[in-house]
């Protein structure tokens, strides 16, 4: 206290400005009149589609974040040297904090201004990544923090790490996830040199994170759990919260470890608290709750978070910012696998309108939002309609990029299943094997592949092909329980598929224990997907040898489709006529009850 009196009383008489007014010749360093027709310039002479729609967004999305820097800067200045409210030791960490965003945005600015194709089309999303301004108007009470060295050669070893992880922070932003990597690779050292602790947390932070983006998820749970050490060594709660949520992620989502995540997530969210955080954070954290949930196969919690996330960003960001955005896009489809279609397909919508409003009629983000569209009029068995959406998909795909690539795989994995449903095999096959090549192509361990492998297999099922489809299969149950364990609905999936080929060759024996545990599966998870769950249902049903198990199973098929809708009239149908040859309608005491229609965790 006695130094923000030191403080005050050094500025007494002054008026505000004459004191905190140089806010603004040091944001112009970082964005000016200069750096906006370099970007203008820039963006005209792209070759993307979109950059047209795009510049004005980015030059916005500047301008916000530069006013709220300027707010920030003078407010804690005033509460400093004017008002007397505050330590000139807090004054000096948030100026370093500012000085750090300030380098964020610089660094940014360097690769929009000359970025490829593939810079432009992510130029909105980086801009949103920025860090938020008033973060460094939240920053702990004095004494929270470890003091920053005051002695110049710490200070500019300092510097230099802040400026390098700056950089990092603006390719990875930026799509440049290799040349970020590159980057961070060597600040680890630096900042270990520097020997200030929060800092070596950070570096740790970012690293571990480019890790986790270019797939070396070891290596990157391993970095961002010494961020934590460092981060408790600082007393910096906001880096340890940022690094729990991304170590919650890799070991969570990544690598399947859902539990452990979710104690992770619960620490991330003591963190926050007590290092006054933003609203934003905590979405993020509530949209790696969903994630990792999701991951685990509760449906039904993971859509609870991200409609908390999804209105808790919206209130703070608004409705167009890309964090909103994401957030809408992963409620959208875990409706769909809750059954909530009609609820998915408005929700999806809304977000392909807000994005085509954001971004352009021809950007990458609405080639996945119209596949999940189609993808959620498949799960109402409107097949032809799922694949019109798909082709729209592609159509703007093969608009933005001149080959195909990684965006085109979803595409063409889901045209793939419509296709097959439509009975058009030999198109569905060569849609899917584009998808997998593409895959291979970029990295052979990419876990879609599980999913491509899946579908081929289902195909040739469906194809009568069994000689091929039952030993796929069966390597495929192998493959998912290494990727995800025992329980995931991945696995349940399959274990359907060779069931039904085991069936389909007379093969009942073989058919009665997979389809047993796929619906053992599916009845633990909190939020089964309804007419997976269904088919499974029906398939044990055809092979159980006690007839009035048999009937009940079938019954409890039906009702579940009945419940989904008159999409699976077909579906419902060949059920109904099952049980007409098979004993009849339920007898006294073998009626379905609402209980069995409801996952036992739901």
């Amino acid at each position: 206290a006695g130094l923000a009196t030191v403080g005050h009383a050094a500025f007494q008489g002054a008026t505000d400005e004459e004191v905190c007014g140089g806010a603004e010749a040091e944001l112009q360093a970082v964005w000016n009149d200069s750096r906006r027709e370099a970007l203008a310039n820039h963006f005209g002479a792209s070759a993307v589609v979109s950059a047209g729609a795009l510049h004005p967004r980015v030059q916005q999305g500047l301008d916000d974040w530069s006013e709220a820097w300027r707010a920030v800067h003078r407010e804690a200045c005033v509460a400093t040297r004017i008002r007397g409210e505050r330590s000139v030791e807090l004054l000096d960490r948030q100026m370093i904090c500012l000085d750090t965003l300030a380098g964020d945005a610089s660094a940014l600015i360097d690769i929009l201004e000359t970025g490829d194709d593939a810079v432009i089309l992510r130029s909105v999303r980086a801009v949103a990544d920025l860090p938020d301004p008033p973060t460094c108007a939240k920053l702990a009470p004095l004494g929270a923090l470890a003091p920053v060295p005051t002695d110049p050669v710490s200070r500019e070893q300092l510097q230099s790490v802040n400026e390098g992880l700056s950089r990092a922070h603006a390719l990875r932003s930026a799509g440049r996830r290799e040349a970020a990597r590159e980057v961070a690779s060597t600040l680890v050292d630096g900042a270990d040199a520097a020997g200030y602790a929060p800092t070596q947390a950070r570096a740790r932070a970012v690293a571990g994170l480019l890790l986790a983006d270019t797939g070396d998820f070891d290596a990157a749970a391993a970095l961002l759990a010494q961020a934590v050490t460092w981060a408790d060594t600082g007393r910096d709660d906001l880096t340890r919260a940022r690094a729990l949520t991304t170590l919650a992620l890799v070991r969570g989502h990544q690598q399947g470890a859902t539990a452990e995540g979710l104690r992770l997530l619960d620490q991330a969210q003591a963190a926050l608290q007590r290092g006054g955080g933003s609203d934003r954070q905590r979405a993020r954290i509530l949209l790696t709750r969903g994630i990792v949930e999701d991951t685990a196969g509760h449906h039904g919690r993971a859509l609870a978070h991200y409609e908390a996330a999804h209105n808790l960003a919206r209130e703070v960001l608004g409705e167009e910012h890309p964090t909103t955005l994401r957030i809408l896009s992963n409620q959208a489809v875990t409706l769909g696998i809750v059954g909530q279609v009609d609820r998915a397909i408005e929700d999806q919508t809304r977000l392909l309108v807000l994005q085509t409003r954001v971004l352009g009629e021809s950007h990458p983000d609405l080639v996945g939002t119209l596949t999940n569209i189609g993808n959620s009029h498949s799960r109402r068995g409107e097949h032809a309609i799922a694949f019109q959406w798909e082709n729209k998909a592609l159509a703007v795909a093969n608009r933005v990029f001149a080959r195909p690539g990684p965006t085109h795989v979803e595409v063409y994995g889901n045209m793939g299943r419509s296709l097959t449903e439509l009975g058009r095999r030999d198109e569905a096959r060569d849609s899917l094997n584009k998808a997998r090549k593409i895959l291979e192509d970029g990295d052979p361990d990419d876990y879609r592949i599980l999913y491509i492998d899946t579908f081929l297999a289902q195909l040739e099922v469906a194809s009568g092909n069994h000689e091929a489809a039952r030993p796929a299969l069966e390597d495929l149950i192998g493959r998912c329980e290494e990727q995800y364990g025992d329980q995931h609905p991945l696995l349940a999936e399959v274990l359907v598929g060779l069931g039904n080929a085991h069936l389909d060759v007379g093969a009942r024996d073989e058919a009665r224990p997979v389809l047993e545990r796929a619906v053992g599966m599916y009845r633990v998870m909190e939020t089964a997907e309804p007419v997976s769950q269904a088919t499974a249902e029906f398939a044990l049903a055809r092979v159980h040898d006690d007839p009035a198990e048999a009937r009940r199973l079938a019954a409890v098929s039906s009702a579940r489709l009945h419940a989904v809708g008159p999409t699976t009239a077909d579906a419902m149908k060949e059920i109904d006529e099952w049980l007409d040859v098979h004993g009849g309608p339920l007898r006294p005491g073998e009626s379905v009850t609402e209980l069995e229609l409801k996952s036992p965790a739901g």
